[in-house]
């Protein structure tokens, strides 16, 4: 893997929302020949300017046919503003074989239709003041039962509702949501192991 990173050339692409240079594993098409996705080198960064925000990019991004950003995945916990308030997005489950499905993901507009959050937890209140809360979860690592790896809490955004794990929706205009911080600190993603918290 080394030995291929090195040997790779740098591309770049200039799409509407700014211009990626990187080094790239792979490019996905659409039948149009317009690019469909990107798959970055896991060392590899590029920052992008979002309606959201700035965002620093890692694995890759996936786009529409007409050139807009469909999604990206977060390097680092990132603050994104979403119809429900702040929410810390990373999602530290990623796979990062390909740049086509992500945890951030947009409308054709811009706009935030999908997240992942690793380190925040939500708290719902209907109109009676019923409480119901959500967070990542911790959960026995595949591979050493003796580790803790974070399963991500999901939300989706779509016609006035926010829906939590594909499993449950509500209205956002007739709900309150606290939005508070339930990891302090979570493993970011890095390219070397010893590093890692991970793999420690």
């Amino acid at each position: 893997e080394e030995n291929e990173y090195t040997l790779a050339a740098e591309h770049v692409f200039k799409f509407s929302f700014g211009q990626i240079k990187s080094k790239m594993m792979s490019i996905q098409f659409y039948p149009s020949q317009q690019p469909k996705s990107i798959t970055l080198w896991p060392k590899e960064r590029v920052m992008l300017e979002l309606k959201t925000g700035k965002v620093d990019v890692r694995t890759g991004i996936a786009l529409y046919e007409s050139g807009e950003i469909r999604s990206c995945e977060p390097a680092e916990g990132t603050v994104v503003d979403t119809p429900i308030g702040s929410i810390v997005a990373y999602d530290t489950s990623v796979i990062g074989i390909h740049g086509e499905s992500n945890s951030l993901q947009f409308r054709q507009d811009g706009h935030l239709s999908a997240l992942a959050t690793s380190t925040d937890k939500i708290e719902i209140y209907d109109e009676n003041n019923n409480k119901v809360t959500y967070a990542p979860q911790e959960v026995p690592n595949l591979f050493n039962p003796n580790v803790k790896d974070v399963m991500p809490l999901y939300l989706a955004f779509s016609e006035g509702k926010v829906i939590v794990n594909d499993e449950v929706a509500y209205n956002i205009d007739r709900h309150i949501f606290v939005i508070t911080q339930y990891f302090k600190e979570i493993a970011t993603a890095c390219t070397d192991c010893s590093n890692c918290n991970l793999c420690q």
